[in-house]
């Protein structure tokens, strides 16, 4: 009984977490869109109507201002300025914010795990059991930090400080344990070559 409501429960937080950066995705770009119409509505008028593909010309234009001050804003990303920038800022001002860094970590793994695809893929050893983990930082004082992920959603799980002998490095890539993860460990026998004891 207990199992199930663990499993619901992680089932239910999985899914807001899924669809809140969605959600939060669709409302900046929903108010994007609004800004944008409003910028294009003087030079739509300039615009012969068969130049409209079957869509307003408002919205032709507005998605093609959009576009290119994404492309601008890329292309302004890779410079060393702007990344010095973003960290300074993400450092002084949004690190600040309750939950920020949760939110931005379920985001970024919400889009394919970017941020924990970086760190190497482990077993661990919680009790009597070995368990697939991601090591997220070096040891400290005798610690390693390392997030275990629950299945079938890897999203969730919890984050332990545990002693180098209760982990063991694979070579797995993130994408591959958590795929096993989602399969109820179906798959493991082929990921996982290293031997534990």
């Amino acid at each position: 009984m207990k199992s199930i409501i663990q499993f619901v429960r992680t089932t239910l937080l999985g899914g807001v977490f899924f669809l809140l950066p969605i959600a939060v995705l669709a409302i900046v770009l929903g108010k994007a869109m609004s800004l944008a119409l409003e910028s294009v509505r003087p030079l739509a008028k300039y615009i012969p109507a068969d130049w409209s593909l079957g869509l307003p010309k408002e919205v032709l234009l507005a998605v093609a201002l959009l576009v290119l001050i994404c492309f601008v804003a890329g292309l302004l990303a890779r410079t060393k300025l702007a990344q010095e920038l973003a960290k300074g800022l993400e450092w002084s001002v949004l690190s600040k914010i309750p939950a920020y860094e949760y939110f931005r970590q379920v985001s970024a793994s919400t889009l394919g795990f970017s941020q924990l695809g970086q760190h190497p893929v482990i077993l661990v050893r919680l009790d009597v059991a070995w368990q697939i983990g991601i090591q997220v930082d070096g040891e400290n004082n005798g610690l390693v930090p390392v997030y275990v992920p629950s299945a079938p959603d890897p999203r969730a799980g919890a984050v332990y400080f545990l002693g180098p002998d209760r982990i063991r490095p694979t070579s797995v890539p993130t994408v591959h344990a958590m795929n096993c993860l989602k399969r109820f460990g179906a798959g493991s026998s082929a990921l996982f070559g290293t031997q534990v004891t």
